[in-house]
């Protein structure tokens, strides 16, 4: 599949408050499928982003190139949050509410791509926002930025947004409309968005497959955090997860999920996602699991990004293989 060469174009969707999704759609060069030909038409695949990443994080660019090369029509974006934390980075900048510390945060968290879980790998530490500096240090009143930034870093609002995305995949309002076959769609997400899939899946009909790098359950306040006072961000996550734990129970959701899904979890990734991967095979056995001998959480890539790792090669590998088999 795939003729080495690809074409891509970039979209917009707006949302309320300021915030939208944006991302790429692309696609192999020269291929059929033009406007009202099913002929020729790709088999979709969206790519989803961990918690703290964002599109063009590190493996991300990589991987939809070679996804669209390999033949489909992939779709990577940002969830609204990068927006919202644009927008509270903004304010801080120019001084109308946003702190600081939001700001240098989304930075440190978009270069390092760490995400803030219970056992969490990794040198970079972002425990998000606390609210506006008050008098003599003390944290006062958050922002509404800042607030707006905590509440769409919510899964709740991570399942929404691919809501959005899927409702204008299928009525056409993505880029190179034509191109894409909405009777095959397959979705990948890595880390937290792993686990806002297999939700996704199971409560989406129109999922075809499912692919899962290193995923799991949303963020969780460590036991060395809770001495201390919860971050707005924290306060929010906690309550969006116990407002949904029903819902949010990713084990059973990976049993309702009927569509094929493909489980990669890398060895050296933290004890809580290993441990978690251990009980989806105990649970979910009908799937097809798949392990990376000697990968982190990341498939041992970093940003700036520098090529891709033997890792890498071998989770995009593992997962060509298995899309060409159930949407091609």
């Amino acid at each position: 599949m795939g003729n080495g060469t690809i074409a891509a174009e970039s979209f917009r969707l707006p949302l309320e408050n300021g915030l939208y999704l944006e991302g790429e759609v692309r696609v192999p060069s020269g291929t059929g499928g033009d406007e009202g030909d099913s002929k020729g038409r790709l088999p979709v695949v969206i790519l989803s982003h961990g918690f703290r990443g964002h599109k063009d994080w590190a493996f991300w660019p990589e991987s939809a190139g070679r996804l669209a090369e390999s033949g489909f029509y992939t779709v990577s974006f940002n969830f609204s949050r990068i927006a919202a934390r644009r927008l509270a980075e903004a304010g801080a900048g120019a001084g109308t509410g946003g702190s600081a510390e939001a700001g240098e945060s989304t930075v440190r968290a978009e270069k390092a791509g760490n995400e803030k879980y219970s056992g969490s790998a990794g040198s970079v530490a972002v425990t998000g926002v606390k609210g506006t500096a008050g008098t003599e240090g003390i944290a006062a009143e958050p922002s509404a930025a800042e607030q707006l930034a905590a509440e769409a870093a919510t899964l709740t609002r991570e399942l929404q947004d691919l809501e959005l995305l899927l409702g204008s995949l299928k009525e056409g309002r993505l880029p190179l409309a034509g191109r894409a076959d909405t009777g095959r769609i397959g979705i990948l997400g890595h880390s937290r968005a792993g686990g806002g899939n297999i939700i996704f899946a199971a409560e989406h009909p129109e999922v075809n497959a499912l692919v899962v790098w290193n995923g799991g359950s949303p963020p969780a306040r460590t036991t060395q955090d809770s001495a201390g006072e919860p971050t707005l961000l924290e306060q929010i996550l906690e309550r969006d997860q116990e407002l949904n734990r029903e819902r949010f129970n990713i084990e059973q959701a990976l049993e309702r999920v009927t569509v094929p899904a493909l489980i990669i979890q890398g060895a050296r990734d933290r004890a809580s996602l290993l441990e978690q991967n251990t009980r989806f095979r105990e649970q979910a056995p009908q799937h097809r699991y798949a392990g990376v001998s000697g990968a982190d959480h990341t498939f041992n890539t970093t940003d700036p990004y520098e090529g891709p790792t033997a890792e890498l090669k071998e989770a995009l590998a593992l997962t060509l293989e298995f899309l060409q088999e159930k949407l091609g």
